[in-house]
């Protein structure tokens, strides 16, 4: 009887300690910022059984699944295609970057329930179709990120709708940081920090909606652009909730409102 005893509570202790195949003993996952009930897939690290891509990580996902992505394995050079409704977590939105290598865009979010938050994704096509994050789909979240030096658009929604940007840092893009276009409505764009370096020559826009209604922008602060818009309202962007943002600091504008209007039915605040 002690003899079994003994070997009962090897067993538990054992049944414990055990790692997930794709899983990693460095963090718990009540630490990990989930929005689903779904299983953790890590990427990086050094983990049993962790994925050394994101995109690997994402086709092994199902939906309500988390993919977090550890910061030491940084950069990861890909073109990450979501396509499921999953969390997309990096450990540290200074540190996780992803770089697309100037092909494609470098997130392409194509299903709705995305939630993403947590990198800095650089260098994009330098092309108008494509961005760092490029949306086309709805109800999905962007947060907490940096989204800088890409070649054409930061964020780009295209017919997407009910979307949250916020709290994003979004710094030396070029053409746009922010692009909602197509039928992208109601969105909101809130706290996020737009701005061009001093010595950054190529010129951008601030926050752009074309054939975009019924959106909410606030709480935006806009900086450092050369000789471009800090918000633009174009080609029948109707209905849309422009308020307590800060646009300061760009050449272009009178230091007091820096906002173009070529739509319909705005409400300026």
């Amino acid at each position: 009887m002690k003899k079994l005893l003994t070997f009962g509570i090897i067993l538990l202790f054992l049944g414990a300690t055990t790692v997930p195949s794709t899983g990693t003993t460095v963090l718990q996952k009540s630490t990990i910022p989930t929005y689903f009930d779904g299983k953790i897939l890590y990427v990086g690290g050094d983990g049993p059984g962790n994925y050394s891509k994101i995109q690997d990580a994402i086709d092994n996902a199902s939906d309500g699944d988390t993919v977090f992505v550890f910061d030491n394995s940084s950069p990861y050079y890909e073109n990450v295609v979501v396509d499921k409704s999953i969390t997309l977590i990096g450990e540290d939105r200074n540190t996780t970057v992803i770089d697309g290598g100037g092909i494609d865009s470098v997130i392409e979010v194509s299903t709705d329930h995305v939630h993403i938050e947590g990198f800095t994704v650089t260098n994009c096509m330098h092309d108008l179709s494509e961005a760092g994050i490029n949306i086309f789909s709805d109800w999905n979240t962007i947060k907490n990120s940096n989204i800088v030096e890409n070649p054409c658009t930061g964020i780009r929604l295209y017919g997407s709708n009910h979307n949250l940007i916020e709290n994003n840092t979004l710094k030396d893009n070029v053409c746009y940081h922010i692009f909602l276009r197509s039928k992208s409505n109601n969105n909101t764009v809130q706290n996020n920090t737009l701005m061009q370096s001093e010595d950054w020559l190529k010129l951008c826009d601030g926050i752009w909606l074309d054939k975009s209604s019924d959106n909410l922008i606030e709480n935006n602060e806009i900086t450092g652009l050369k000789f471009t818009v800090g918000i633009s309202l174009y080609e029948i962007s109707s209905h849309n909730v422009v308020e307590k943002n800060i646009i300061h600091n760009n050449p272009c504008d009178d230091e007091a409102n820096n906002i173009q209007i070529s739509g319909h039915s705005e409400t300026m605040k």
